[in-house]
């Protein structure tokens, strides 16, 4: 549900992450229990397979092995989709069909229920132009699990191996590997949980999907995840330093948000972070796609891009519009520092009483009690406005409203200077925040030196003095009819 709000109510968003040793607020689903029993399964397949082998000759392996050099060279976007789609294709090139369809059909019948029925099945070979293949099949029991273990060879070395789990809660899950025998190292890595009924009849496929691509030298490059379960649905494409092993950037996508981040060096620190809204989770793949696009282009290229698209939106879509504005907040939103001492005591309780401010600053409010009441409590807060810390440096806040609210900005000329709240206004560091609550975005500049309070909270989030002038500076359509204004904070002449 969307939640409208006036110019000087609070967005509230709850949940925590740490970029550079600072708390920071973002939206974030959970796993069900299922999920994570399901995890332990997959791990209880890693300890059945051994040394893999998978033969790629001539130009597949060569082009493998040059896309994978590509992605040593670059330190925070090495590796696009489609390396899942090449290794796909190269895991699977050099099996015939035949072959596959037959491992197939074995790894996919009805486990046996019970240790008495399980019986491991000869091994037949066959020759397919003059090379031959056989698929072993044998059973595997740990405490209450069943495995099946399908093993596929060619000329006797063994190409591929497919693990299925049996679980009475969840049924079924496979994992299959492939890898290359001339150098011993993995190709791929596929998992997929299934939710079967007792009569392993399925109710939901692919409830978790992993894949996992390696270069020639066995080292992973890519993960990509998704989750069909009973409680959300997501995506998450991870993309890792094939020398250090540490992720350089993760893109997840759920609930309508798209959130990038990208890693410093060590892997675990949170070098930057950005969340897109607009983006569903069958739109993950072309919007990382997009995403990705701009990535190369210079710090002024993408401002230059972004005007112009903001400008005249004709002829691209939505999509790709909030992916090249992505690309630009995630360079230019710097969020300002915060401490105990940049943020005023009432700051989060203003938003409570905000609306008996401004009838009190209207001339509106009568009751002498009430008045003798809040006149203090306004004055302390504008004093305690006027003791902060000014702005070390240049910030980019945002606010969604309706347009109910601020029709001296909707009727505004460019360049007029407007007092749209005579009550405490708030915004959030990031566009994400204040987008989803938004008739109208607010793009508020504001010039390094402003006494405004800030804090951690809610993801980020900023409060202007009471009564704040602004100066107008645009007013654009987004591809999808949102407008978006751009006003300038005017810094009061005592400060």
């Amino acid at each position: 549900m969307i939640q409208k709000i006036s110019f000087g109510e609070s967005p509230k968003v709850n949940n925590t992450i740490k970029i550079n040793n600072e708390s920071k607020n973002v939206e974030k689903d959970t796993n069900s229990s299922s999920t994570v029993k399901l995890l332990g399964l997959v791990a209880l397949a890693a300890t059945t397979l051994g040394g893999i082998y998978y033969l790629t000759k001539g130009k597949k392996t060569s082009n493998l092995t040059k896309k994978s050099n590509e992605f040593v060279n670059h330190t925070q976007e090495p590796v696009p989709l489609k390396i899942n789609e090449q290794a796909q294709e190269i895991s699977t090139s050099n099996i015939p069909e035949k072959i596959n369809k037959k491992a197939n059909t074995e790894l996919n019948e009805q486990p046996p229920k019970s240790l008495e029925e399980v019986v491991e099945k000869p091994r037949k070979e066959e020759i397919i132009d003059t090379e031959k293949y056989f698929t072993g099949v044998r059973t595997r029991v740990d405490k209450e699990t069943l495995s099946t273990i399908v093993e596929t060879f060619k000329d006797g070395k063994l190409i591929k191996r497919a693990v299925s789990i049996y679980d009475e809660e969840l049924g079924k899950v496979n994992k299959v590997t492939t890898f290359d025998p001339e150098t011993g190292k993995l190709v791929l890595q596929e998992i997929i949980g299934n939710t079967y009924d007792r009569n392993y009849n399925i109710i939901k496929s692919d409830v978790v999907f992993q894949k996992e691509a390696f270069n020639e030298k066995g080292k992973l490059i890519s993960k990509y995840n998704q989750d069909n379960g009973p409680f959300t649905i997501w995506k998450q494409l991870e993309i890792y330093n094939p020398v250090t092993g540490k992720p350089t950037s993760n893109y997840y996508c759920a609930v309508g948000n798209l959130h990038v981040r990208n890693f410093e060096a060590d892997g675990d620190t949170i070098k930057n972070y950005i969340s897109i809204s607009g983006v569903k989770t069958e739109n993950f793949d072309e919007a990382v796609e997009l995403y990705k696009k701009y990535i190369p282009l210079s710090d002024n290229e993408i401002k230059k891009l972004y005007r112009q698209k903001l400008e005249n939106s004709e002829g691209i879509s939505e999509l790709e519009f909030r992916m090249i504005e992505g690309n630009h907040d995630l360079r230019f939103d710097t969020a300002p520092l915060t401490s105990e001492k940049t943020v005023v005591e009432e700051h989060g309780a203003i938003n409570g009483f905000n609306n008996r401010v401004r009838e009190f600053v209207k001339g509106e409010m009568k009751d002498p009690d009430e008045i003798k009441y809040l006149k203090p409590r306004m004055d302390k807060i504008d004093q305690e406005m006027a003791n902060l810390p000014p702005l070390e440096k240049d910030c980019v806040f945002y606010r969604g409203v309706a347009d109910k609210y601020i029709s001296n900005i909707i009727n505004g000329q460019i360049g007029d200077v407007i007092v749209p709240d005579e009550g405490y206004a708030y915004g959030a560091f990031h566009r994400e925040l204040a987008q989803r609550f938004a008739q109208t975005l607010l793009v508020i500049r504001t010039p390094k030196g402003a006494k405004i309070s800030r804090c951690g909270a809610n993801g980020g989030e900023v409060l202007y003095p009471r009564g704040a002038e602004y100066r107008i500076l645009s007013k654009n359509k987004s591809p999808d009819g949102q407008n978006i204004i751009e006003l300038e904070y005017v810094l009061p002449k005592t400060e």
